[in-house]
């Protein structure tokens, strides 16, 4: 089940200082976390659970990891870019994961 709360008000006013949107800033600040995730872990296989509009998936595949996220907004799933779709999946990681996973990754999550 979606949880409306995470709604187009939501990703406007209640993500960080600026509204949510793929824009230079959040594909930056994203490219910036998986650059690290890259030199410090490098890991095969990631899960960013809260993925939002899935800019760490797009910017950890852009590094050749296979990354895959997972939101409980259905709102937000259907805002995302095309090329991420379908890397991104309805989820809750209160639930099977579907595999195994070197590293997840949640922001703004918990």
């Amino acid at each position: 089940m979606s949880d409306s709360a995470y709604d187009a008000f939501y990703y406007r006013h209640c993500v960080g200082g600026d509204a949510y949107t793929r824009d230079r800033s959040w594909l930056a600040f994203n490219g910036g976390i998986a650059d690290r995730i890259v030199a410090d872990i490098n890991p095969r296989r990631v899960l960013d659970a809260g993925c939002g509009l899935g800019m760490l998936v797009e910017k950890l595949r852009e590094h050749g990891v296979e990354a895959e996220g997972m939101d409980v907004s259905e709102y937000v799933l259907g805002q995302m870019h095309p090329s991420v779709r379908p890397y991104c999946r309805f989820g809750s990681i209160t639930e099977d994961l579907g595999g195994s996973y070197d590293l997840i990754v949640t922001i703004e999550v918990l």
